[in-house]
């Protein structure tokens, strides 16, 4: 047997090589690291491009999708910022109520042209730009998500005579389609969350469910940005909003609603859990709006509408064609600015610090 001694040298000089062929090989283990991340990031945001349903225009073009190394680069460095700078606020691996999957969260895009343009005042371009901005800041808060479309529409059973009675309304195109996407939710298989694709999530509120039992809720007031509701509940609401539309001329189904909700105040539900988007946009960085704005009970997303970017205060240049830059510019500054903070939810003083 070797002397204790000698034993006690030979095991630190393994211990000091153990650590030295450590630390030597750290910088290259994190450089291999980098790389697969950087790799996984660009093939899966190229994969979503090349997967992802779009829509065909109303003039039957196809929207034109960009598959240059040099796009998928720089998506995959936006969604890896995204996440990196959101993943202390949404647990993505949060069990859910529905035996703990991830919930869905519904949109409806239909492209149509008017002129040189679609509604809004915005190009295709920025069309699409604005729901690839809606689809990651959704995907990161933890949902999947959904982009519906006339054809999802034409699922349902009753979707022949109830479209029949809506192309009788004198409205525009967009009018229209604004009440079909209703009929596109009561196609789905249970329902659920619907918004806007200029509406991105603030809190996590993934634990609800679908609140009030599956019971037709506007969270907005009574503009359907957000709104939620059983598959049942969609379908009772356009009908009745379809009814109403025929009586009344409504001019699209926000006026619908509003105009039914104060007929019968029991027709729904409703709160207002939705910050305006011209609230947000202040022109500088937050401090003390964090608490005042965007309390955690009080606001679950934010709407970055048409009249919010009219109404906010954009930086020079900007316009309502930016619409998905203004979006994601201002969830980065939330982000780093308000994420972090935490809420007393049993706070008494008000929100001001």
């Amino acid at each position: 047997m070797a002397p204790l001694k000698s034993q006690h040298h030979t095991l630190s000089r393994r211990l000091l090589k153990t650590r030295y062929d450590f630390v030597s090989s750290f910088p290259l283990a994190l450089l291999v690291t980098m790389i697969l991340v950087f790799s996984s990031v660009i093939y899966n945001t190229g994969k979503l491009n090349q997967n992802r349903s779009h829509p065909k225009n109303i003039d039957g073009d196809a929207t034109r999708k960009s598959t240059s190394f040099a796009f998928l680069w720089h998506e995959g460095l936006s969604s890896l910022k995204y996440s990196m700078s959101s993943k202390f606020l949404f647990n993505n691996n949060q069990n859910n109520p529905n035996g703990g999957k991830r919930p869905i969260m519904h949109t409806f895009f239909q492209p149509i042209r008017t002129g040189g343009d679609t509604p809004a005042g915005m190009s295709q371009e920025a069309h699409q730009a604005l729901l690839k901005e809606w689809e990651a800041a959704w995907q990161q808060a933890g949902w999947d998500t959904k982009v519906l479309t006339v054809q999802d529409a034409k699922k349902h059973p009753e979707f022949e005579p109830l479209s029949r009675i809506i192309q009788t309304f004198d409205i525009g195109e967009y009018d229209k389609l604004c009440f079909i996407r209703w009929i596109a939710m009561a196609a789905t298989n249970s329902g659920g969350w619907m918004s806007d694709y200029d509406v991105f999530p603030l809190h996590d509120f993934r634990h609800e469910g679908v609140p009030n039992n599956g019971a037709f809720t506007m969270h907005d007031g009574y503009v359907p940005s957000l709104a939620s509701g059983s598959k049942s509940e969609w379908l009772r609401m356009i009908k009745r909003m379809i009814d109403h539309a025929q009586i009344v001329r409504s001019r699209s189904d926000m006026f619908a609603v509003e105009e039914l909700g104060h007929a019968d105040g029991n027709l729904f539900r409703m709160d207002y859990t939705v910050m305006p988007g011209n609230n947000a946009l202040t022109g500088k960085e937050w401090t003390w709006e964090c608490r005042a704005l965007t309390y955690p009970p009080n606001k679950r997303a934010v709407h970055f509408s048409h009249r919010a970017i009219q109404e906010g205060r954009l930086q020079q240049g900007q316009t309502l064609e930016n619409r998905a830059e203004i979006a994601s510019e201002w969830l980065q500054m939330w982000l780093q600015k308000c994420g972090r903070k935490q809420f007393d939810p049993n706070e008494k003083k008000g929100f001001l610090r």
